[in-house]
């Protein structure tokens, strides 16, 4: 790239580039997590490299927060974290509201096959009283 010059990647913003060698980076300590690299070495590489995928997760969330503000305004990333904040809010309702949903149907379930039971004994009862 000639001096001056101005490369797509920093067109887009001053953390893009830092962004994209983050991503990068945390696609090859992911890759090495999940693909059970680091099982043959020590517990303690294990911890070490989630340890660094998450501090690396974490200067991406903030390179990219930058990266918003430069490109939108610092209004813009507020309601953008605003609305993610309601999403979030709302995710956590939803999941909330199925736990309590399952444990309903967990509960209906107990229930028929107690009254499936009390039926039993109720026609068995009938019977012994018929057979009388």
């Amino acid at each position: 790239m000639a001096s001056g010059t101005i490369g797509p990647d920093e067109a887009k913003g001053p953390g893009h580039a830092l962004v994209l060698r983050l991503v990068d980076r945390i696609r090859q300590l992911e890759h090495q997590i999940y693909s059970n690299e680091l099982d043959s070495r020590a517990s303690s590489s294990d911890t070490d490299a989630t340890s660094r995928l998450g501090h690396l997760m974490k200067r991406a969330q903030a390179g990219l927060d930058s990266g918003l503000a430069y490109i939108l305004g610092e209004e813009e990333v507020a309601q953008a974290n605003q609305d993610a904040a309601r999403i979030r809010e709302a995710e956590e309702a939803c999941a909330d509201l199925q736990a309590r949903l399952d444990a309903a149907r967990t509960q209906v379930q107990k229930d028929a096959v107690h009254i499936m039971h009390l039926t039993r004994q109720l026609d068995a009862e009938r019977q012994n009283a018929a057979a009388e």
